[in-house]
């Protein structure tokens, strides 16, 4: 069974139609709020793709230190421009949203310098396969193709509440 949780609310939009014609209001029962106007609210729930780090990784996204992640054997389909939720994966908590801004494929054995620009460094290249090993078995060689993904970060921000919401540009208000 899917629960829906706070976390998947990415936008909001209110309309409020002052346009409407006002009709007479019976005596008693609940007062109207919005005085002729009413008032629509659609919540876009997360359909968004999500990836999930280590705390450690969170802690260096959250920094800006780690602007970039290799993905082994993408089952999700991955492809710049795709819009992303950024999950801790030890407690899958939401640390915020990523926009994939640049996305390339090699092997593992061809990475070159500027592959590392924003991902988190190894001290040798067998500690770099022992991981991806980890993360993915023993299938990982140096002829296993990675995705080199490049994305723009956004974190959570909290509300009076303490609830965590994310801040999405592209949230609007309408009127009339």
């Amino acid at each position: 069974m899917l629960f829906l949780h706070h976390h998947h609310i990415v936008d909001l939009y209110c309309w409020v139609d002052n346009q409407i014609v006002s009709t007479p209001k019976p005596l008693g029962g609940r007062p109207c709020l919005l005085n002729d106007s009413e008032l629509i609210t659609i919540l876009i729930w997360n359909t968004m793709k999500t990836l999930k780090f280590t705390s450690q990784l969170c802690q260096q996204i959250l920094q800006g230190a780690k602007t970039s992640t290799w993905r082994l054997f993408d089952d999700k389909d991955l492809q710049e421009t795709d819009l992303l939720t950024l999950l801790n994966k030890e407690t899958l908590e939401p640390i915020g949203t990523a926009t994939i801004t640049k996305l390339y494929v090699k092997t593992l054995g061809t990475l070159e310098e500027a592959d590392w620009e924003g991902h988190e460094r190894f001290t040798s290249e067998e500690e770099m396969y022992a991981t991806y090993r980890q993360y993915y078995g023993d299938q990982v060689t140096k002829d296993t193709e990675v995705k080199i993904i490049s994305f723009q970060f956004k974190p959570l921000l909290s509300d009076v509440d303490g609830k965590k919401v994310s801040f999405i540009e592209t949230a609007t208000v309408k009127n009339g």
